[in-house]
């Protein structure tokens, strides 16, 4: 009897040790991040890979750096640190012009829906806040993990999407938390696959475009040579939108397809006209490819 007690205490104790949360900090993450950028030519494509590189001492503050090198305003930041108490992860930001040598609260797990919350220096220079706009939770590794929606007040308005996962961060963009989709117009990131402890841990449900297994699979396919944009030639407004879509060219429209960032055909229509308006309310918020008469592609953002 005593040594059946030990096989099962020994069994659940291997479990639970297995079925732990994943903290932001951990040594073993690897964040895969995509960024898309157009700026009135072809898109482009840029793919990333952000591992732990040491532990690193500053002011007697310990931190782990991680070579998350490019960050917002052409600077870095690189240094972390995680308070499980407080249930907060702090960044230590360096930017190209000056030193902000300070801990900035990079993510802040005890946020309710409606609270508001500035991320980076920038964000708190340029007085962005962001609000919570809904909290939900998603099964990693059997553990769930809390989700934040978060949305961007723009000067009396909300725009501008960001769903932070916890222990993963941003999936917008790790690098900051809070650097929603189009925000800088041209540029978008997406953090599309995560693994921790040497495995890439399905999210149920998935959160936005992650679900860390298909995304997986699909965002390292997309490059240069199937996504070229012809400004001269398509136009589409507004980008960003809310509602509607109007795709005019100088040639003639006959077929409009309409694509998710993991590559399904959301919407396919034939045409035959130099204009035509497309209905995307009831998409959710984030980036479509619009491909033109097969060939001529394009993105949009939907907020």
């Amino acid at each position: 009897m005593k040594g059946l007690m030990l096989i099962i205490l020994a069994i659940y104790f291997s479990t639970a040790t297995l079925a732990q949360k994943i903290h932001f900090t951990d040594t073993s993450n690897v964040w895969k991040e995509l960024g898309i950028f157009s700026t009135g030519g072809p898109v482009d494509f840029q793919y990333s890979t952000y591992t732990f590189i040491q532990d690193t001492t500053i002011d007697s503050i310990h931190y782990k750096r991680f070579n998350f090198e490019s960050g917002y305003g052409g600077g870095s930041c690189s240094f972390f640190r995680e308070d499980t108490i407080l249930k907060k992860v702090y960044v230590r930001q360096y930017h190209f012009d000056t030193i902000r040598d300070t801990d900035i609260v990079l993510m802040d797990y005890n946020l309710n829906v409606g609270d508001t919350f500035s991320g980076s220096y920038f964000d708190t220079i340029y007085k962005f806040r962001y609000v919570v706009a809904g909290i939900d939770s998603t099964l990693i590794n059997s553990v769930w993990h809390k989700v934040w929606h978060f949305s961007r007040d723009l000067g009396g308005y909300y725009s501008y999407w960001c769903d932070v996962v916890e222990g993963i961060g941003c999936i917008q963009n790790p690098t900051y938390m809070l650097e929603p989709i189009g925000v800088r117009g041209e540029y978008s990131y997406y953090m599309y696959c995560f693994s921790n402890s040497g495995t890439t841990p399905l999210l149920s449900p998935r959160v936005s475009f992650l679900d860390n297994s298909s995304s997986c699979n699909t965002f390292p396919h997309l490059n240069t040579n199937q996504m070229r944009l012809n400004v001269e030639k398509i136009t589409i407004y507004p980008n960003p939108t809310t509602n509607r879509i109007t795709i005019s060219t100088s040639d003639r429209i006959t077929t409009v397809a309409i694509n998710n960032l993991m590559g399904q055909t959301i919407y396919s229509q034939l045409y035959n006209s130099p204009e035509v308006k497309i209905d995307v309310a009831d998409l959710p918020t984030g980036m479509y490819f619009i491909k033109i008469n097969g060939s001529e592609v394009s993105k949009f953002v939907k907020q």
